[in-house]
């Protein structure tokens, strides 16, 4: 175990690089802290986390081959990926009042738990970047005789940082300070906000991922 150190070591560091880089899980993660509520924000990081599990298990089957083989099944993907950011774009868009929570303990009936989670692990996902990060990732950083429970610990890594560094993004974004300012903003930020979220999925679906 001891000679696979070096591998995880740079697999944080290159996850870590990757999360800060902005993209549609960071948009959602904004999104939602900031039109709902810190917890909210934290149960979007928790679906984006477990929107990794799909990625990585098709690495640890062996469907990376398949993936790049079949053009139809990414080009497949990336479709319902960016229909999917339009969607929720759109919805975000024609927000006429932001549903700010400023005090997380209590319960908040605009976007439950559930649909947070929901949302967070569709937009993972269905990303087909994601797919490109990992295929690329698991086949030129990983050596290819790793063990079986080595690359599931791997993927265990990449869950760990991805929920930790989200949820560090929503509690920032949530503070009440931070929240208060962009209240004052009101309509703007839902229709700025779903207008990049708009902008990521037509940019995504014209481009070309091979």
């Amino acid at each position: 175990m001891s000679g696979y150190w070096a591998q995880f070591l740079s697999l944080a560091i290159i996850n870590l690089v990757a999360l800060a880089s902005p993209g549609p899980d960071f948009l959602i993660t904004f999104r939602n802290s900031i039109f709902y509520s810190r917890r909210i924000g934290i149960y979007t990081a928790l679906g984006i986390a477990l929107g990794l599990t799909v990625h990585i298990a098709y690495i640890l089957c062996g469907l990376r081959a398949v993936i790049v083989k079949y053009v139809w099944l990414l080009t497949t993907i990336k479709i319902l990926g960016s229909g999917y950011l339009i969607y929720i774009g759109w919805k975000s868009f024609k927000t006429k009042n932001l549903a700010i929570d400023l005090n997380p303990k209590l319960p908040h009936a605009t976007c439950t738990a559930r649909k947070a989670i929901r949302t967070g692990f569709l937009t993972n996902a269905l990303n087909p970047k994601a797919i490109i990060f990992f295929l690329g990732v698991f086949t030129l950083v990983i050596s290819p005789d790793t063990p079986m429970p080595v690359l599931m610990m791997y993927g265990v890594e990449m869950i760990l940082l991805t929920f930790l560094w989200f949820t560090i993004v929503a509690l920032f974004l949530s503070q009440k300070k931070i929240v208060s300012s962009i209240q004052k903003l009101g309509k703007w930020v839902s229709r700025i906000t779903g207008g990049l979220l708009i902008s990521l999925g037509i940019k995504l679906a014209f481009t070309n991922l091979r």
